[in-house]
């Protein structure tokens, strides 16, 4: 059985920094989802880096969410905000793709960090 750990990430290195040395002794993976765009629609940069986070690389999955934000009724210049997070979110799915029937996957924001001995209960 592997804990598969996943979330969104926008920018938050330091929370990030924080999550994976907390959880890197009971985590097997994280999947990080990053987008091409806000949830508003606006393009953004990728900002996440691997090299800060070397120590972590054999346990990173990270996805690159990079389809067209969802329209609000169809109306073009109009996203849906709801939408496109939901959407982001099940891009989660992309970097589970070895999951077994088995293993655990915990799905929450990257600052809702959960306390590790409780993976051992």
């Amino acid at each position: 059985m592997m804990i598969y750990d996943c979330f969104l990430y926008y920018d938050e290195d330091m929370l990030l920094d924080i999550r994976l040395n907390t959880l890197n002794d009971v985590v097997d993976y994280f999947v990080i989802v990053e987008s091409t765009h806000t949830f508003t629609g606006k393009p953004k940069k990728l900002n996440f880096d691997i090299s800060k986070f070397e120590k972590f690389k054999d346990k990173i999955i990270y996805v690159i969410y990079n389809d067209l934000p969802k329209l609000k009724n169809g109306i073009a210049g109009e996203y849906d905000a709801w939408k496109n997070e939901a959407a982001t979110r099940n891009a989660i799915m992309r970097g589970l793709k070895n999951a077994k029937d088995n293993d655990i996957i915990l799905i929450s924001d990257v600052d809702e960090i959960f306390r590790p001995k409780l993976s051992k209960t």
